[in-house]
């Protein structure tokens, strides 16, 4: 089904954010999760190549699930406060501290710990959005609640501090697979994810400097798996 991106866009002072907001591991299906996240990328692409804009704050708040009567949609949150820098045609949602350590990219961590500032890219957007729907898959029991006996990573990944996010972040994403198994939902339904979750995880790895082929990537590997 065509998304209507407009549609999945959210400011948190916009009348649409009077929805009762819930969080990825909220999703009644796995199907309805993939959904979700296909959603935030969509709106991903819609700001970067239509208004040269990048949210640079992806994190599990800033993703919101959104049920309608017969449908699920996915709603990006907080793009209340763009950062246009004068004399740039580059837009930036917010600053680039904004935004949990725990859901940051790779590059952003180093750049945090090294004191050293590169270009923030959508490729960096993309890979937030990858560790929001890890931790909607690992960190929650199959009924949605959170699990009191999630892996050690995931431990070490909660802590929110940049050396030890850094270092679980790592582990996840470079390994040869995933230290785990998806948690959230249960038989068939974790299956899949797993096998999207692995997909994304190597995409992402070897990611294209071309933001149009690396949004094009991911968004594959979520369809198939809806």
């Amino acid at each position: 089904m065509e998304r209507d991106s407009d549609d999945i866009l959210c400011n948190s002072g916009s009348p649409m954010a009077c929805f009762s907001k819930m969080t990825l591991e909220n999703a009644c299906s796995a199907v309805d999760l993939l959904v979700v996240v296909r959603d935030v990328v969509i709106v991903l692409k819609k700001l970067f190549f239509e208004h040269q804009i990048l949210h640079r704050h992806i994190d599990f708040d800033t993703i919101s699930v959104r049920e309608d009567v017969d449908s699920v949609k996915g709603v990006v949150l907080d793009l209340d406060f763009p950062d246009v820098k004068e004399g740039s045609s580059r837009s930036t949602m917010g600053h680039a501290s904004c935004g949990m350590f725990t859901f940051h990219s790779l590059k952003r961590i180093r750049d945090s710990y090294n004191k050293e500032i590169h270009e923030h890219t959508i490729q960096d957007d993309l890979e937030s959005v990858f560790y929001a729907l890890c931790w909607a898959c690992y960190g929650y029991d199959h009924t949605g609640r959170p699990d009191k006996f999630r892996p050690d990573w995931m431990n070490k990944w909660m802590e929110r501090h940049a050396i030890s996010t850094a270092y679980c972040n790592r582990r996840l994403f470079r390994s040869s697979e995933i230290p785990s198994h998806v948690n959230r939902y249960m038989g068939c339904q974790r299956d899949a994810l797993e096998s999207v979750i692995e997909e994304v995880r190597r995409t992402l790895c070897n990611i294209s400097d071309d933001p149009e082929e690396a949004c094009a990537a991911f968004m594959d590997i979520l369809e198939k798996g809806i």
